[in-house]
């Protein structure tokens, strides 16, 4: 799945570069993720490190980035954690029970783990 969204967003013609990084086995530095406009997060496992992983993309969003969240990220034991969870950046709340999910605003960050 990465491979086909990494490959429909090349088709554009504004958009010159699309990486992708294994969040399963490290996560990435601020110092990293800076020099990307947008980062799309996605999972299909757990991240090696939520919370590091949460913090470093509210850092991210703080210095003015774009981020994208997919559904995973913030599933029940999958999700992204840190300060992107504690501080209010998340666009649901979480609940143990999915017929209580509230919109709280607009999607801001994307970062991507994907295992095949």
């Amino acid at each position: 799945m990465p491979s086909e969204i990494k490959d429909a967003l090349l088709s554009f013609p504004d958009i010159q570069q699309v990486d992708i990084f294994d969040a399963y086995s490290a996560t990435p530095t601020l110092n990293e993720v800076l020099p990307y406009h947008t980062i799309i997060a996605m999972n299909n496992t757990p991240y090696a490190d939520p919370i590091n992983m949460g913090n470093v993309l509210a850092d991210y969003v703080d210095a003015g980035r774009g981020l994208i969240l997919a559904v995973a990220t913030f599933a029940s034991g999958w999700e992204i954690k840190g300060r992107l969870l504690d501080d209010g950046y998340f666009p649901l709340i979480l609940v143990t029970d999915q017929s209580e999910l509230q919109y709280l605003g607009h999607l801001i960050l994307i970062i991507q783990l994907w295992r095949e």
